[in-house]
């Protein structure tokens, strides 16, 4: 599923934290999470997807469309307080990963 990309995306940090292999602190998890919106909008559909509904002031995000002819394309909902906007999901995608290959590459990790 589509969802689970950037559910996964957002879960990348917990498992690096955990993984004792690794360089990487929880500190530093929490800083890149808690700076990239592209990964909130991650956090927020893995909420989402876990608990169906967010509070009022929280932001949430869903896979809003899905076209699969003649090209693909698929948007993602975000909601916050402010109002809805819709994102591409392959263009929040690449965000995602280059934010994860920059700070993979950062800790000497091969991506």
């Amino acid at each position: 599923m589509l969802k689970d990309f950037f559910i996964h995306s957002w879960h990348l940090g917990e498992w690096l934290a955990k993984d004792t292999e690794t360089s990487v602190q929880g500190p530093e998890i929490k800083a890149l999470l808690e700076s990239e919106p592209d990964i909130e909008i991650c956090n927020a559909m893995a909420n989402m997807a876990k608990h169906y509904s967010r509070g009022p002031k929280a932001m949430s995000a869903r896979v809003s469309s899905l076209v699969t002819k003649p090209h693909g394309k698929a948007a993602i909902e975000i909601s916050t307080a402010g109002g809805k906007h819709e994102r591409d999901a392959l263009e929040l995608a690449t965000s995602c990963m280059a934010i994860w290959q920059k700070f993979l590459e950062s800790h000497g990790l091969k991506t």
